[in-house]
């Protein structure tokens, strides 16, 4: 509670300080790769769905802070309207659904990520906040890296998941990231990547 209501009143505190938000671009970077903290409002557990209850995580806080503390890009952000149909389609769905909670728990998680685009929208709309966040997802591999080889090798799982759930989430992220640090060590030899 306390960390929701400090949200805004931290954002507005941050505007306009571009050193700090270039760090906050590194750690908005780096949290995906670190140990998910989540808090669930709203849960039921015992649904076997997608969606389990109206939760967000650190992540969620870092983003609705910058979302405050960043200015909005000169540019929109591409594909507001295909966000919005989407986001209406699955919102009427209510009406026809059995348990309509278990809609809105799912337009929540829509919801939360439509932020994030968002918020990373305005992020990389400066060039240099956008080479801090290579520079935290850089740090993150290596993060990530090193603790595998910790649970593979001085814990003895097999099936290394690193932070995330489950080992596949982790090759996910993995093959979404290395190429984006292949291009830009290719590109500017930047020894992070």
């Amino acid at each position: 509670f306390v960390a929701l209501c400090a949200v805004i009143p931290l954002g507005w505190m941050l505007r306009g300080k571009e050193r700090v938000l270039e760090r906050a671009a590194l750690v908005m970077g780096l949290l995906p790769w670190t140990p998910l903290v989540t808090v669930n409002l709203v849960s039921h557990e015992t649904y076997r769905g997608a969606d389990r209850g109206f939760e967000f995580t650190h992540i969620d806080l870092f983003a609705w802070v910058l979302l405050f503390a960043l200015p909005r890009p000169s540019e929109p952000m591409p594909f507001r309207k295909v966000q919005l149909l989407y986001f209406f389609a699955g919102a009427l769905t209510l009406v026809g659904s059995v348990v309509p909670l278990y809609t809105a728990f799912t337009l929540w998680k829509l919801l939360r990520m439509f932020v994030f685009v968002a918020v990373m929208w305005r992020v990389c709309a400066t060039p240099t906040r956008m080479v801090k966040v290579l520079d935290g997802l850089a740090l993150g591999l290596i993060f990530q890296a090193l603790y595998c080889v910790k649970l593979r090798y001085l814990d003895g799982y097999h099936q290394i998941a690193g932070v995330f759930s489950h080992q596949n989430s982790l090759g996910m992220a993995v093959n979404i990231v290395l190429p984006l640090q292949l291009a830009r060590f290719m590109s500017t030899g930047s020894r992070l990547s």
